[in-house]
């Protein structure tokens, strides 16, 4: 996978493009900081200043897989942070 460069826009948002990992660990942080409540990727998108929801989807289905975030509803999905201390663990790559 490319390097973004820094400062690079992305074409349809013009919002600055993320680090590799910096979308995980912004998804996490939010999900941590609302704990114990419960969000879908629309909310999170939101949240995170319009980011794609279907790479927040994404990204909550891999932080599933590592056990950090918890699937509480199927339809519509819900995603809650399982142990927000151990998942706080999870960092921002710096730019």
């Amino acid at each position: 996978m490319a390097v973004v460069p820094s400062g690079a826009l992305g074409a349809v948002s013009g919002q600055p493009l993320r680090q590799r990992g910096q979308l995980e660990a912004e998804v996490l942080a939010v999900l941590v900081a609302g704990y114990p409540s419960e969000f879908g990727a629309t909310a999170l998108s939101r949240a995170l200043n319009g980011a794609s929801s279907g790479a927040i989807a994404n990204t909550l289905e891999r932080l599933c897989g590592k056990e950090k975030v918890l699937r509480t509803c199927e339809a519509p999905k819900r995603y809650q942070a399982i142990d927000p201390p151990a998942a706080a663990e999870v960092q921002p790559v710096a730019a």
